[in-house]
């Protein structure tokens, strides 16, 4: 059984599948250019032992930010390129909390 949150009624969900075969789903509402919203606060019990053993997105930022790579990086890059495709604008924004 799948059920939405409220906080995230109205947006419209999608998979997205990475060149990794990483399958995720991702929420979208509105106009305009993608905003990549990533947050640190795992939901299921396996995330959160599988988080436990990653670093957080804070280190990830960082890479981003010089260029270099992770395997986290390198799904935020594709997500990114894909999200640009689909929505439009200047650029992808990104939002950590």
């Amino acid at each position: 059984m799948s059920v939405t949150p409220f906080a995230l009624e109205g947006f419209e969900m999608k998979p997205f599948t990475s060149s990794s075969g990483r399958r995720r789903n991702i929420y979208r509402s509105g106009a305009g250019p993608a905003v990549v919203v990533i947050h640190e606060m795992p939901v299921t019990l396996p995330y959160v032992l599988s988080s436990l053993a990653r670093a957080c997105v804070n280190r990830e930022f960082t890479l981003l930010a010089l260029n270099k790579t992770s395997p986290i990086v390198d799904y935020l890059r594709e997500l990114a390129a894909h999200e640009h495709h689909e929505c439009g604008g200047p650029g992808v924004g990104a939002l950590d909390f």
